[in-house]
């Protein structure tokens, strides 16, 4: 059934009498902050009416709910003066098969910087206590920390761009079961004061984060551009720190064909785990990015040598990780290590400013693609679309397949680009803050076809 909806008054009065199966399609408008507690057996189906026009809400509470799919969203956060920074904005709790896609998550640049500058505030889209949640196609930016999932598993984060961040654009834990691929992470927009700044943080604590487990991180780029420099993947495990047990390790942890342009050291920087595998990526050095007093370095692979069942092989790196590797360890054919100097020699322009995928390509024909080292995606005959399958075993517990459609579902556009010109029309009173950081169309429409 399709169900017609103008208010948010209607919206809960859509779900309160909705069947699995429905689809509710929201006029133009602004819907405010809101609350949902809705469980279908099926997926039930809340969207734009208009492509052009999406609804806005202001903040989103989702609880003790299963089986809805949020499509076309533009959700924008207005932090109120005197705001806590750690706001949860739009909020998952307590729910399963949940699925988000085709959104904009826009926060606010409530923030005094040090350098008088305002910078991100609130945490954009978390999703806590919950399994089989799906987070595609959406674009997220100028929030504190962007993205979060905790507590549960079997997520997929997938087919997305987040940027200017001021502390973290994605941070997990205490999952079993999780799946990161095919994302545009970063460039950061931080206050110079913020110190610790990751786009991909998996780190325990001795209280409420726990070690995940089952996490594949596959075929995205890490892009400092020329924002700030961050660490690029951390996974500091200060549980396993503390107490030496096995059993606080991460667990089965695969990292692979990701291309990290970053000028921050930590590149893969990880903390104890059982089963770790690290293979097949792309760590350049971006000597664009903004430093700190430090200055710029190339990101290199760090593993705590505590670890146990570790593969590193067939990585590109400027950075050696040094010769104290555990001999147990399985380093393959090792590491390709080149100097940042020698990137003009196998890359197609790696030494730009602001380089893109295309400018982190291997020459054709050279030495990269004969050694098949690095990330696929520097391949010149690698293609987004019908990209290769993951390394190494599945997690004992995959990410569930995204839902299957009701039949009156429209086609999801496979041009990024498009989706995001109809939504700019929404934006156009935001259009100061979008001009100034700009969203990389090309980038997103290439990582998002298909």
């Amino acid at each position: 059934m399709l169900i017609h909806v103008t208010t948010p008054a209607e919206l809960t009065a859509a779900l309160a009498g909705a069947t699995g199966g429905d689809k509710i399609e929201l006029a133009p408008g602004n819907y405010g902050s809101m609350q949902i507690v809705a469980q279908f057996d099926s997926d039930v189906l809340i969207t734009a009416a208009d492509q052009l026009r999406p609804p806005e809400f202001n903040g989103l509470v989702v609880l003790d709910s299963a089986n809805l799919i949020f499509d076309r969203l533009y959700c924008k956060y207005n932090a109120a003066p005197g705001a806590n920074v750690a706001n949860n904005v739009f909020d998952v709790q307590g729910c399963g098969l949940i699925t988000i896609r085709n959104s904009v998550f826009e926060g606010d640049l409530a923030v005094l910087g040090s350098d008088g500058e305002f910078y991100g505030s609130g945490k954009g889209l978390t999703i806590n206590d919950s399994w089989d949640c799906v987070v595609t196609h959406c674009v997220l930016f100028n929030w504190w920390k962007s993205v979060g999932f905790g507590v549960g598993g079997r997520h997929e984060f997938s087919h997305s761009y987040v940027h200017s961040f001021n502390d973290d654009a994605l941070n997990l834990h205490s999952l079993d079961g999780m799946w990161v691929h095919d994302c545009e992470l970063g460039p950061a927009r931080s206050d110079p004061a913020q110190g610790h700044k990751d786009m991909l943080q998996m780190a325990t604590n001795t209280t409420n984060k726990a070690p995940c487990s089952n996490v594949r991180i596959e075929h995205n780029f890490f892009n400092a551009g020329t924002g700030a420099k961050t660490q690029s993947m951390f996974f500091r495990n200060l549980r396993a720190e503390k107490s030496g047990s096995v059993s606080d390790y991460h667990q089965q942890i695969v990292v692979a064909n990701n291309v990290l342009y970053n000028g921050h050291i930590a590149g893969v920087d990880s903390g104890e785990a059982d089963g770790l595998v690290v293979q097949n990526n792309s760590l350049f050095l971006d000597d664009h990015c903004a430093p700190s007093s430090r200055g710029n370095s190339p990101p290199k692979i760090s593993i705590n040598k505590s670890s146990i069942n570790v593969t590193i092989t067939d990585n590109f790196v400027a950075n050696p990780m040094g010769s104290s590797i555990p001999p147990e360890w399985d380093m393959g054919d090792g590491q390709y290590q080149v100097t940042p100097g020698e990137y003009g020699d196998l890359f197609v322009n790696a030494n730009a400013v602001n380089a893109t995928l295309a400018d982190l390509r291997a020459k054709p024909g050279g030495e990269i693609e004969s050694l098949g080292k690095g990330a696929d995606m520097t391949r010149t005959d690698y293609s987004l679309i019908t990209g290769p399958q993951p390394v190494g075993s599945p997690p004992v517990e995959p990410p569930v397949e995204p839902p299957v459609e009701p039949p009156v579902e429209p086609t999801i556009p496979s041009d990024m680009a498009a989706w995001m010109q109809m939504v700019e029309a929404k934006l156009a009173d935001h259009q100061a803050q979008i001009e100034a950081h700009e969203v990389r169309l090309d980038s997103i429409s290439s990582a998002s076809a298909g």
